[in-house]
Formats: structure tokens, sequence, C-alpha cells
């Protein structure tokens, strides 16, 4: 499930990049793993009219989450 939280077209744009951020953090499974995913934005963190993003990223196996920040 994704959620944009009013910004859909900048969350569309970032589940397109999941390669490139699996090769920013290697922890993050391959497209081919991710059983759910979510884009979280942080409303209390900006700079320059960035927004820090959460991606949540939930694998198979194992079935947990993990929480990465992206700056866009």
């Amino acid at each position: 499930m994704f959620r944009s939280d009013g910004k859909r077209g900048a969350v569309a744009h970032l589940v397109g990049q999941l390669a490139t951020i699996q090769e920013i953090w290697g922890s993050i499974p391959s497209p081919g793993q991710v059983m759910q995913a979510q884009w979280l934005r942080n409303p209390n963190l900006r700079s320059a009219g960035s927004f820090l993003w959460w991606v949540r990223v939930r694998s198979m196996p194992p079935t947990s989450w993990l929480d990465r920040g992206l700056k866009v």
C-alpha cells in the first residue's frame, strides 16, 4: 500500500525509483522481494522546499519492516 499524504506525484516517482533506493541503502530488499512498501511524509522536517520521506518496506522473508529516510 502506498500513501502519498497529498503528494501522489512525488510518491509515484519515488516508487518508480525503488531500485535506485535499494542501491543507496543496500539493506532494502530487491523489488522482487518487496511484499509491501509505504511512503510516509514527515511534515516536521523540510529544507529548501524538500520533504523528508520515509520508505517502509516489508520483504518476504523475513516479514519485518525496514524504515529508511529519503529527502526529495
